[in-house]
C-alpha cells in the first residue's frame, strides 16, 4: 500500500507547482492548467530523446567487452564536410 500512495504524493507538489495551484496538499488543477502542465512534461521528454540521440550507443548484438571497448577507446575525429 505504501508503494500506491508514494508517487501520488510525490507528484502533487510538482503538478501544483507547474499547474500554479496555491494548494500543494490536494491541488484543484483546472484543464486549462493541466494541458500547459503536460506540454512541460513532453517537452522534457522529447529534449531527452534527442539528447539520447546524440549521446546514446547501440547496444543491441554487442557484449559486455565489445561496449567497453567502444567507450574506453578514442573518439574518432570526423574529417569536415567539403
Amino acid at each position: 500500500m505504501v508503494v500506491r500512495t508514494l508517487p501520488s504524493l510525490s507528484a502533487r507538489p510538482g503538478l501544483a507547482v507547474i499547474a500554479g495551484a496555491s494548494n500543494y496538499v490536494a491541488p484543484q488543477a483546472t484543464l486549462d492548467a493541466l494541458v500547459p502542465a503536460f506540454n512541460y512534461f513532453a517537452a522534457w521528454y522529447l529534449l531527452a530523446v534527442v539528447g539520447f540521440l546524440f549521446i546514446g550507443i547501440e547496444t543491441r548484438g554487442r557484449t559486455i567487452e565489445e561496449l567497453d571497448a567502444a567507450l574506453a577507446g578514442p573518439m574518432p575525429i570526423k574529417a569536415p564536410a567539403r
